[in-house]
């Protein structure tokens, strides 16, 4: 950071680009042009001898006169400083974001090369993710698939054994086979609008079998719903109850009736089920965390 110091004339001279500094030389100029004008017609009109009574109240006048010129001068001073701050932070801020950029870009090769070195993990133990589903007249649809079960396994389209699926090796796509998921639910809200706020579902999954990992998401053999957070109509639906899931599942309109309805606007239905999903997620974790721990030896 540059310092400059307050009161230089040279840099005045030198010419400030900000947009408040010639308003500021204009309006200090025409202060003291009008101070000097107005003193000078007075003195000719009344003569000399009439001022002498005032001699404090000019003299006081002079004084205020070289201090609002002083504070001026001040102010275009900091207004260049602001000039080039602003400068600096933008300059900053571009060079943050080609930083985050590298480290994506690190990360996915890291991901790449360890997905071909060793191929796609496997855990005793679900991975927690989340998805977003559409609801039509005859259920809940993901992407590609009507889901008419709270468990869904993964296909190939290019009718591969089942025991590959998801593959790894970019041979079928795209995009890739696999049940997806995303990893952080802030980026599921982000990245995937919803195309009827009206009826729509968003849901914590436990992804199973065969695994892989991406940088913002999963892609898995197995997948089954652990709680959902919903939009049917007028009717908002929060559950975690497996019994409620595989009714919503199997007939959403139907087991939605026993959900309340829809009073506040959408901004706090999605914080509602934001924040819903968000403590299953917590609950989830905990439950897995705990049975791992009792597993060890």
């Amino acid at each position: 950071m540059c310092s400059v110091g307050y009161g230089r004339v040279s840099d005045l001279e030198n010419g400030l680009e900000h947009p408040l500094i010639s308003e500021l030389t204009v309006d200090t100029a025409s202060s003291v042009a009008q101070f000097s004008e107005t003193i000078g017609a007075l003195r000719h009109q009344f003569g000399t001898a009439v001022f002498e009574e005032f001699e404090i109240e000019i003299e006081s006048a002079r004084k205020l006169e070289a201090k609002a010129q002083q504070r001026r001068m001040r102010a275009a001073t900091l207004a260049k400083q602001i000039t080039m701050l602003q400068q600096e932070l933008e300059a900053f801020e571009q060079e943050a974001t080609g930083y985050e950029r590298g480290i994506q870009a690190l990360l996915g090769t890291v991901v790449d090369r360890v997905e071909r070195g060793y191929g796609p993990a496997w855990s005793p133990w679900p991975v927690l993710g989340f998805r977003v589903w559409s609801i039509k007249r005859n259920g809940l649809h993901g992407a590609w698939v009507h889901w008419r079960s709270t468990h869904l396994t993964a296909t190939c389209r290019n009718g591969r054994l089942e025991e590959d699926v998801p593959h790894d090796n970019r041979t079928c796509g795209p995009p890739s086979c696999g049940i997806y998921a995303v990893k952080r639910l802030p980026v599921l809200l982000n990245s995937y609008p919803i195309e009827d706020p009206s009826h729509f579902a968003i849901g914590l999954v436990a992804l199973s079998g065969r695994v892989v990992e991406h940088t913002r998401a999963y892609r898995a053999l197995h997948a089954r719903v652990v709680a959902l957070g919903a939009v049917v109509g007028r009717r908002m639906i929060l559950t975690s109850d497996p019994q409620r899931l595989h009714e919503i599942f199997a007939d959403v309109d139907a087991a939605s009736i026993g959900f309340p309805d829809v009073t506040a606007n959408a901004g706090e239905v999605d914080e509602r089920i934001k924040d819903f999903l968000t403590e299953q997620e917590r609950i989830h974790t905990t439950w897995t965390s705990e049975n791992n721990n009792e597993s060890s030896p």
